[in-house]
C-alpha cells in the first residue's frame, strides 16, 4: 500500500474544483445562448431514430401483407364516385359489359 501524501491529495482536490467550475462556467455560457434550454431539454435529448414511439404491430389488419397471394381492393380513385354520379346525372352503378368494350367518344364536325 503507497501511503498518500497530503500536498498531493490536496492538489487533486484543486484540480477537480477546478475542473467542476469550467465545466459549470462553460454550461451557463452555453444556456445563456439558448434561452429555451430548459424548456427544449427533455424533447431535445431524445433521439426519435434510435427510440420510436410509434410501433404497429405487423400481425394486425392494418398493416397489409405485401406478399400475400390474394388480389388486392381496387383502388378508391378507380371506383366511381356516387355523389358526382348523381349530380350529373349518369348511372354510377356499371356492369362489366360496359367496362370490357367502352363507346368510341363520338364527336360532331362543322363542315364548311
Amino acid at each position: 500500500m503507497n501511503p498518500r501524501v497530503a500536498r498531493d491529495i490536496q492538489t487533486k482536490i484543486q484540480e477537480i474544483q477546478t475542473s467542476s467550475t469550467n465545466a459549470c462556467d462553460w454550461l451557463s455560457g452555453v444556456l445563456k445562448k439558448c434561452k429555451y434550454y430548459d424548456d427544449l431539454k427533455e424533447v431535445m435529448a431524445v433521439q426519435a431514430n434510435a427510440y420510436p414511439r410509434d410501433m404497429v404491430d405487423s400481425r394486425s389488419d392494418l398493416v397489409p401483407h405485401l406478399l400475400g397471394e390474394d388480389e388486392p381492393d381496387p383502388n378508391e380513385e378507380d371506383r366511381p364516385n356516387p355523389q358526382l354520379a348523381s349530380l350529373t346525372g349518369h348511372n354510377a352503378n356499371f356492369d362489366e359489359s360496359d367496362s370490357d368494350n367502352p363507346r368510341e367518344p363520338s364527336t360532331v364536325w362543322n363542315e364548311k
